[in-house]
């Protein structure tokens, strides 16, 4: 039985280590030792396994795993794309609202803030038509985001005017007047705030909406900074 054994472990050596081809012999000799009633050790069962490659089955069966992972982590993805973009856009009208409060209270004339459901304008009142800037960071300093606790605390004091258009997917609703929590598009001649110095802010609820993901916001009346959120991303 060790004789037989130690055979076997050689001629698995020779195969896997020396030369190719062995692999045959050994089957060759492994048959004819079959005949003869005695049968291959373990060890030489397990090398001679080892050597074969995945089957078309084992590999279609990988690919599925891996086709079946990426679709279910695709809806999270999209929909983290998507909260970026809408909180982005309330990022944006965010800062334009503190910066009309600001604005008017230094150089002690009116702002506005225009509003269609596609587009948002910041511009001292009785000055639509002026050239906008090329950046927003000509306009103010970004606040880190929207929250009430980081508000943007410094402005520049030059006359701002800007324009915004909306991401593609996303819309600017207003509360509907005739139901009670329910949000309607705003008007195809869209809405104004106007903001007058030293006076309350004038903005009200407003909600940036991408399909059934939205973000409300509501402003403080005194200092223009958002008093509380309201946010759904499925």
């Amino acid at each position: 039985m060790k004789r037989g054994l130690r055979f076997w472990v050689a001629r698995v050596q020779q195969a896997c280590l020396y030369r190719p081809g062995a692999l045959e012999e050994i089957s060759s000799a492994q048959e004819a030792r079959l005949r003869g009633g005695h049968k291959p050790p373990l060890q030489l069962e397990l090398r001679v396994s080892c050597a074969r490659g995945f089957t078309l089955l084992e590999m279609c069966i990988v690919l599925l795993i891996i086709a079946l992972l990426a679709a279910a982590t695709m809806p999270a993805f999209e929909s983290a794309i998507n909260e970026h973009r809408v909180r982005e856009d309330g990022h944006q009208l965010a800062l334009m609202v503190r910066t009309a409060m600001i604005q008017s209270a230094e150089q002690h004339r009116p702002y506005v803030i225009a509003l269609t459901a596609n587009t948002m304008s910041l511009h001292p009142v009785g000055e639509e038509n002026a050239p906008a800037q090329d950046s927003d960071a000509a306009l103010f300093k970004d606040s880190g985001g929207t929250n009430a606790d980081h508000p943007v605390e410094d402005v520049i004091t030059e006359n701002v005017d800007v324009e915004k258009q909306l991401e593609d997917t996303n819309k600017l609703e207003a509360p509907d007047p005739g139901k009670a929590n329910a949000w309607i598009d705003l008007p195809a001649d869209g809405t104004q705030w106007i903001f007058q110095p030293g006076e309350l802010c004038p903005a009200t609820p407003i909600r940036v909406a991408s399909g059934d993901a939205y973000l409300e916001m509501n402003f403080e009346a005194l200092t223009g900074n958002i008093e509380s959120e309201k946010s759904y991303f499925p």
